[in-house]
Formats: structure tokens, C-alpha cells, sequence
């Protein structure tokens, strides 16, 4: 009887071997993920420049916080485009999701926000203070929301006062217990 189970033992522990180490590269590679910006000269003509009239406003970090502070209590994630880089990091905590998103997919990311209720984005409540001295990577110099059910999500602006990031947890707690 031994010799029938040997041969389905080892091929679990096989199994289980290649699925362990799979998930283990898997997650390595996603944590320190590589620049591949290329910074290139162009020798073509300079673009047909704009006219102040035509250039679309750049908005203030205040203009930014407010459109959050208004959207994402409201579900309408749309509202935002106007305030997101051409290029959006979303980080959902605890999955293997997201990365760079275009404006059109980050809108679409942050459906995943849908569950939250009550927002509150006081920067100086007790649970935003928690969440920046358990993560200052992800909450340091961000724009935080929390729910009180629970969620968080950090926006961090750029230089030009444009959303580049976005860190979103479905329950806090397991940042900041």
C-alpha cells in the first residue's frame, strides 16, 4: 500500500514546490519593480505651440484635494480625469493589482472603492496619523480618505498638482491595527 501512495505524495510535494516557488518569484519580481524609462532627444520640430486660451488649466493642489474630496464620496471616479497624470501607479494593498494605468483604466480601478462609506479626509485624524507612521511610503505627503467602514486610499499629486498615485486598502486595520 505504501508503494500506491508514494508516487501521488511526491507528485503533491512536486506540485506544491513549483506552485510555492511561483507564487514567491511572482511576488519578488512585483516588489521592486524596475524603471524602463527611456529618455530619448527628438530631432523633430517643436509641436504648433498653444495659445493661453486654448491650454487647458493646470490645477492647484487645492483644486486637486477638492475634486477628491467631492468624487470619491460621490462614486463619480469620472469626475476626477481632469486631475489624473497620463500615467496613474494604482497599488490595490494585499493583491498582486495594478501598476501604471491609463486615466480610463484608473477611473475603472477605483470602482473598487464602491463598498466604502462615510469618507472622511481629515489629514489629521487619528487613523490618517496612524496610517502615515505605519506607511510612509504609501501615505506620506498624500491626499487620505478613509471610510468608516473601514477603507483607505492615498493620492499622491505630482509637481504639476495631477493624482500620479494611488494606494487603496479595503480595511485600514491591517495597515494600521
Amino acid at each position: 500500500m505504501l508503494s500506491k501512495l508514494l508516487p501521488a505524495a511526491l507528485f503533491v510535494i512536486v506540485v506544491g514546490g513549483i506552485a510555492g516557488a511561483a507564487f514567491y518569484f511572482g511576488r519578488m519580481s512585483k516588489s521592486s519593480p524596475v524603471d524602463t524609462t527611456v529618455n530619448t532627444v527628438s530631432s523633430t520640430p517643436a509641436a504648433k505651440q498653444v495659445s493661453p486660451a486654448q491650454a487647458t488649466p493646470t490645477p492647484s493642489p487645492t483644486d486637486t484635494t477638492q475634486s477628491i474630496k467631492t468624487s470619491i464620496p460621490a462614486k463619480k471616479y469620472a469626475d476626477l480625469s481632469s486631475v489624473l497624470a497620463d500615467s496613474v501607479s494604482i497599488t490595490l494593498y494585499a493583491t498582486e493589482c495594478c501598476g501604471p494605468k491609463t486615466k480610463a483604466e484608473t477611473i475603472t480601478q477605483l470602482a473598487y472603492l464602491n463598498g466604502a462609506t462615510n469618507w472622511s479626509f481629515d489629514q489629521a485624524s487619528p487613523i490618517a496619523v496612524k496610517l502615515i507612521a505605519a506607511d510612509p511610503t504609501n501615505f506620506k505627503n498624500t491626499v487620505i480618505g478613509t471610510s468608516s467602514n473601514n477603507y483607505a486610499v492615498a493620492f499622491h499629486l505630482n509637481a504639476a498638482a495631477m493624482i500620479d498615485k494611488i494606494f487603496i486598502v479595503a480595511d485600514y486595520h491591517l495597515i494600521a491595527p
